[in-house]
């Protein structure tokens, strides 16, 4: 499960910046923050997934 949700937050981080993590780490930091840590005792781990990608759980994000 962790490879695939740091494989998500990678994908969405650059989807919602157009930037690579390493390009802009403390914006990924405030990212981190704002969108699993600050969210994560609300939600589900299912649900915070679905949250932050806007899909369901999925192996797909491992296999593009």
């Amino acid at each position: 499960m962790g490879d695939v949700t740091c494989e998500m937050l990678d994908k969405e981080f650059k989807a919602k910046t157009g930037s690579e993590i390493v390009d802009k780490p403390r914006e990924f930091g405030g990212f981190l923050t704002s969108e699993v840590i600050k969210a994560s005792g609300r939600y589900r781990y299912n649900d915070l997934f679905k949250r932050i990608s806007g899909n369901n759980f999925s192996l797909s994000y491992r296999v593009d």
